[in-house]
Formats: C-alpha cells, sequence, structure tokens
C-alpha cells in the first residue's frame, strides 16, 4: 500500500459520516487503479470477450442471481447484463460478497484501523493489522491503498464510524469506486456506506458510470492505445479524462515507460500521435534532457 494524500471524511450537511476519500498520490500503487480490489469484492465485472474481462464498472450494483455466477464469483469474476440493462436496473452501489476473514478491525488506546488485503483470503497469511505502515501519527485520518488492498486509521473520536463500515462491508451495504471528478464527489478513492448515501450522490454515480463508459468507448474507437503500441510508444500508464469536465475532448495522463527521454503529464490526442512519429511535447528536447539529468 501506498499512503494517499490528504484523506478525508465523506459527510453530509448534518455532520454525519457516510464514508472516506482515501486520498491519492502520483505513484504507481495508485495508478493501477483498483481492479484487484474490485475482483477481490466480487464487484460484477462486465465481459466482452471469450476470455475474461475487457471493460468493467468502477461502481457496483447487484449479487449474483444464479449458481453460475456466484461460482463465477468465488474467483473474483461475475457475469454482467448488457450496458442498457446495467443502467436501467442499477438502484444502489452494494458489493455483491465480502469474507470477513478478508478485514482485520483493531481497536487501540487512541487510534483504530481497518484493513483489507485480498492476501488475508489465502491461508495462513499473518492476520496482523500493525504489520502494516499506516497510521504516520494522524490527528483525526490516515489512509493507504493500492489495487488489492486499503487500510484506514481514524483517531477515536471517529471510532464509531469506523465501526459502522466494517459493520456495513459484513451487510453488503458499501460502495467501493474511484471518483471522476463529477460535481458531488472529487476525483480519489471513495468507500461509502451506501445505504446512507442520499438519493443526489446515488442519482449522481449513475451519471458518472454511464460518462465513463461513454468514455471507454470513445478511446476505444481512437485507436490511441493500438497506435502507440505499434510505434513502441511504451508506458506504464495512460489513463484518460474528459477535458474540462465536459464530454467533447479527452484529456490523457500519462506516464511513460523511459522517463530519461520523455516528459511525463497530461496531454491531448493530438500529443500522443506526435509522440508515434518522434516529435512534439512528450519527447525531451535537448535542453530539458540536459536540465533533468543536471538534478541528478
Amino acid at each position: 500500500m501506498r499512503r494517499g494524500t490528504n484523506p478525508s471524511f465523506v459527510t453530509l450537511e448534518d455532520g454525519s459520516v457516510i464514508g472516506v476519500e482515501l486520498g491519492s498520490d502520483f505513484c504507481s500503487e495508485h495508478e493501477h487503479g483498483i481492479l484487484k480490489l474490485q475482483r477481490a469484492l466480487s464487484v460484477p465485472l462486465r465481459y466482452t470477450g471469450e476470455f475474461g474481462p475487457r471493460e468493467w464498472p468502477d461502481t457496483v450494483a447487484r449479487k449474483p442471481k444464479n449458481l453460475l455466477e456466484k461460482v463465477a464469483s468465488l474467483f473474483g469474476a461475475s457475469f454482467e447484463e448488457s450496458i442498457d440493462e446495467y443502467f436501467g436496473v442499477t438502484k444502489g452501489r452494494t458489493i455483491t460478497r465480502v469474507d470477513s476473514d478478508c478485514l482485520m478491525f483493531a481497536e487501540g488506546s487512541t487510534h483504530s484501523r481497518l484493513i483489507f488485503d485480498s492476501r488475508l483470503c489465502l491461508s495462513g497469511y499473518e492476520r496482523n493489522p500493525f504489520r502494516y505502515n499506516i497510521q504516520g501519527d494522524p490527528e483525526d485520518l490516515a489512509a493507504s491503498w493500492d489495487e488489492s488492498s486499503f487500510g484506514i486509521v481514524v483517531s477515536n473520536k471517529h471510532l464509531t464510524f469506523l465501526r459502522e463500515l466494517f459493520e456495513a462491508f459484513k451487510r453488503l451495504d458499501v460502495a467501493i469506486f474511484l471518483g471522476r471528478g463529477a460535481t458531488v464527489l472529487s476525483t480519489g478513492f471513495f468507500i461509502l456506506i451506501s445505504s446512507k448515501c442520499p438519493k443526489d450522490i446515488d442519482e449522481n454515480f449513475k451519471k458518472c458510470d454511464a460518462s465513463s463508459y461513454k468514455l471507454q468507448k470513445a478511446v476505444k474507437a481512437s485507436g490511441i492505445r493500438e497506435k502507440l503500441k505499434e510505434a513502441g510508444c511504451e508506458y506504464f500508464a495512460l489513463s484518460p479524462k474528459w477535458k474540462d469536465g465536459k464530454e467533447e475532448e479527452i484529456t490523457y495522463w500519462l506516464n511513460p515507460y523511459d522517463q530519461r527521454g520523455n516528459n511525463y503529464g497530461h496531454f491531448s490526442e493530438a500529443d500522443l500521435l506526435d509522440w508515434t512519429v518522434g516529435k512534439g511535447k512528450i519527447p525531451m528536447t535537448k535542453e530539458q534532457k540536459e536540465k533533468e539529468f543536471s538534478r541528478k
């Protein structure tokens, strides 16, 4: 896990806490998203190919309906309805399964912690909540996460909330998702108690899911990933999002594999296409290389 920068509680107007935003940082652990967490918690993945998931929603919708789906969920996979049915029938955002043995809840004298690690589902894995270096002496809240685990530490004045969150996991009353910079919630990794979410937040989830699906379709139609691969332009992360929150133009966060010769940052599709022919904003100029290497 890696510490999230500036984690925060998600509160309603009356001050009640309904969840937590774990923060994020520019590190590979956070760039990889939460797919393994989704699988471990049996978040339904949408199948588009014969050999596994090709696209998936960031938030969650329903329980398995038959034996085949239940068996699939045990292996971190589940079948999903068509996209139209998905947006038509989803009423809440709840996880489909969580093994309480994969959760660790520990109350301390001043701080308490809730840990989820998918490796805890494996027999024989050490169950010690204090082996995770999360705390960092927070006043109220500290959090860490990666693609397959998360940890939350709170001062004991927030112990009631953390205990409620632990119980919510056990009764399948939790929403986990990556924010998309929407009007209600910002970007970041969120964990909410689903039953406490007001209707406007739940409606906003649906809008964000629809926008995310539209974004992924647009990226796929552009063929930009295939063009970069063909040109040998490798990267650790290429994360698309709508520019300025409008569903018109896409901007990409690029973390290139060759960081001695390429810049990282937000780039347009045109910038990425320039990169495939070795020109534009992404390849470092001679001056940039000299400046970069002089620091090291």
